[in-house]
């Protein structure tokens, strides 16, 4: 691992290696269900000549061969897998919150007391923030006393982080930032969206075994008994028949349970060793993931789960969540500690932190939370030091477009030590507020609000004719702080309000972006800002409102086929970005040049024709492309707002809104300062 430490990760890359992967999943599967149909096939024909040995029945008739009992066959497997499969995926319609809740845990509420769960949400905070995604909900397993995590969800906007009571007691800050880190390397990866596919996969092919369990509990109850003396022959027949076809499918059960499996393994192992290898890159911290990896080694429980449900997502954890044994490591859904531990510090003397007899729960010591933790300045693997402070709100930033590009969907030091900084100078009373559900609004209501005097009144009568006086006096006190942060403070405060926003009703959803909308529109103009929070805000809460997760299916896999959509994005970046119209052509024709767009294919669209209808309808689509697209796209967008090399808050923001509406997170552009030689 120590000689990756200067790779840098691909966010496109690893998209597009997860997308290939569900094709291998794919199968994967349908050799799993050939096979299952194949043992169905030939336990159906054993069945049947056993059963009319045993009870004189013709079976002179039954052809072994027939095509048709095997079409039969072969159509039955496949709708009970399938149903099986569908049903489960449907449950799984909340995406992580459901998956962390089947595994027994529950919300780790942002205003808690608790010392080990404040330092467990400081970490996750710090990491959302330098990596431009909403903060995910964090959920604690409290009945787990073993050191593991878990990252689920379908999008970076959805995401879950799941946390062991053991992790959370047991793991320093170090330590469990190596942890989390790994755990974001799944989020910006590309691997939850598969990971929760597996689980529903996997259902069918196990739903086999299922239904021969039920079979048998039906013949052990009686139903199949028959009180008729003239029907007490046939009517043993086919208890037989139904205990034969019971147990064979009980057995063939274990064969989708082997293939499940097999399934799990081959697409998780490399990719364990992957988020490994990010997390140490994030940190530049070997030590706290080695470390952490060391613990699980030395402690009793290991990573092991004792929840039911845990088999169904063991392919999800930090750790092996199934305990050692010879089946469970022939077919680990993770390498050994071992070559985890080995890769990560090759030196490593071969010896964990804890021994395997130690019994006593001996609790990892605490460090200072963000507020308190010192930001001295340190070296980074890029030029310079790093200190306290964020650029002023207003100013510009100075960055090229391939500075800008190596951001998307990353992690570093550096970002994560001064989104540490930022967190510590956003003001205690708006960051203190959007830990819960009155104050989270009343807190996105201050962002809206205008400092222009009459502008400002006119969306405060909108205010008091919409909410209550209780909300109303919610929102004053917070005017003033809110007017004094810059854009991209705002959008960083609004993705630490996301946890909250996402535990909503779907009535207080809706009711909430209605307010919304009344306070934007209460000027009749949308501005820049204004348009990149209701993208982010309806990215949360649009789901919540449809009852439909937040997932996009892969439609586009030309370039072409989108150039609309793609030729109004640019213009839109290039027409609001810039003043004169030759500072627009040329930006567009920047982002153009770096997607290799024709000229002849060039046309600049009018700014009124740029409206925020078109560009929510062009964005919809474009979620829905190829992730090799959605890099050429990125790159074009980069060379547009960086057309002049630099790039102004507004740019920024609706950057960061147009990134993460399509999954391609990019962190505050004030904490990615381009440092020059």
């Amino acid at each position: 691992m120590n000689e990756n430490k200067g790779a840098t990760m691909d966010f496109f890359g690893s998209q597009e290696k997860a997308r290939r992967q569900t094709s291998y999943l794919v199968f994967l599967f349908v050799m799993a269900v050939i096979m299952i149909i194949l043992c169905v096939y030939l336990a159906v024909s054993i069945a049947i000549f056993f059963i009319g040995a045993k009870t004189k029945m013709d079976i002179s008739q039954y052809n072994p061969y027939d095509l048709r009992m095997f079409l039969y066959i072969a159509g039955g497997t496949i709708l009970l897998v399938s149903l099986g499969s569908f049903f489960k995926i449907a449950s799984l319609g909340k995406g992580g919150m459901k998956v962390a809740e089947m595994l027994g845990g529950s919300l780790v509420s942002l205003d808690t007391r608790n010392p080990d769960e404040r330092k467990l949400l400081n970490v996750v905070e710090e990491m959302s923030i330098a990596a431009g995604i909403p903060m995910p909900l964090v959920y604690a397993l409290r009945n787990e006393e073993s050191v593991n995590a878990f990252a689920a969800g379908y999008s970076p906007a959805s995401a879950v982080i799941g946390v062991t009571k053991g992790a959370i007691e047991r793991l320093n800050r170090d330590e469990l930032q190596g942890v989390i880190a790994h755990e974001f390397s799944h989020i910006l990866n590309g691997d939850m969206r598969l990971n929760i596919r597996l689980i529903g996969a996997l259902h069918g092919i196990l739903l086999i075994g299922i239904t021969g369990r039920v079979l048998l509990e039906l013949v052990s109850r009686g139903r199949w008994r028959t009180r008729s003396s003239s029907r007490k022959k046939s009517g043993g027949g086919m208890v037989l028949v139904i205990l034969g076809l019971g147990v064979a499918l009980l057995i063939i059960g274990y064969v989708g349970v082997f293939f499940g499996k097999l399934i799990k393994a081959a697409v998780s192992r490399k990719r364990e060793f992957l988020a490994d290898a990010s997390a140490v890159q994030y940190t530049r911290n070997p030590e706290g993931l080695g470390n952490a990896l060391k613990k699980i080694g030395g402690w009793d429980l290991g990573s092991r789960l004792f929840n039911p449900r845990a088999e169904e997502a063991s392919h999800l954890f930090f750790g092996n969540a199934l305990g050692s044994g010879f089946f469970t490591g022939l077919f680990a859904t993770h390498p050994s500690l071992d070559k985890r531990i080995h890769m990560i510090e090759p030196s490593w003397d071969g010896k964990y932190l804890f021994s395997k007899s130690d019994k006593t729960r001996e609790k990892a010591p605490l460090t200072h939370t963000t507020e308190q933790r010192p930001m001295a300045p340190f070296e980074t693997p890029y030029r310079g030091k790093l200190g306290k402070g964020t650029i002023a709100p207003g100013a510009t930033i100075t960055m090229s477009p391939d500075f800008l590009m190596k951001q998307v969907g990353v992690l570093n030091p550096m970002l994560i030590a001064q989104a540490g900084s930022l967190l510590s100078l956003l003001p205690p009373e708006l960051k203190d507020s959007v830990k819960n559900a009155p104050g989270a609004r009343a807190v996105v209501f201050a962002l809206l609000l205008n400092s222009d005097p009459v502008l400002g009144k006119k969306q405060w009568e909108c205010l008091e004719n919409a909410l209550d006086p209780d909300s109303l006096n919610q929102v004053n006190p917070l005017r003033e702080k809110a007017g004094t942060l810059g854009l991209e403070e705002r959008l960083s405060l609004l993705d630490l309000a996301t946890p909250v926003f996402r535990r909503f009703l779907p009535e207080e959803a809706e009711k909430f972006l209605r307010h919304v909308d009344i306070l934007i529109h209460a000027d009749d103009k949308v501005s820049l800002f204004e348009y990149a929070l209701t993208k982010i805000l309806r990215k949360v809460l649009n789901p919540i409102v449809s009852g439909k997760p937040d997932k996009a299916l892969i439609q586009y896999y030309s370039f072409n086929a989108l150039m609309e959509p793609i030729t109004l994005l640019t213009s839109t970046l290039a027409q609001f970005g810039n003043k004169t119209v030759e500072e627009k052509q040329k930006a567009f024709d920047s982002g153009m040049d770096s997607m290799g767009v024709p000229q002849e294919k060039r046309i600049l669209e009018k700014q009124e024709k740029c409206a925020w209808e078109r560009l929510d309808k062009a964005l919809d689509q474009l979620r829905q492309a190829a992730p090799i697209i959605k890099k050429r796209l990125m790159e074009g967008l980069a060379g547009c707002v960086a057309a002049d090399g630099t790039i102004t808050p507004e740019e920024g923001a609706l950057l960061r809104a147009i990134a993460e509406v399509l999954d391609c997170p990019i962190p505050p552009l004030t904490l990615s300062r381009e440092e020059k030689s």
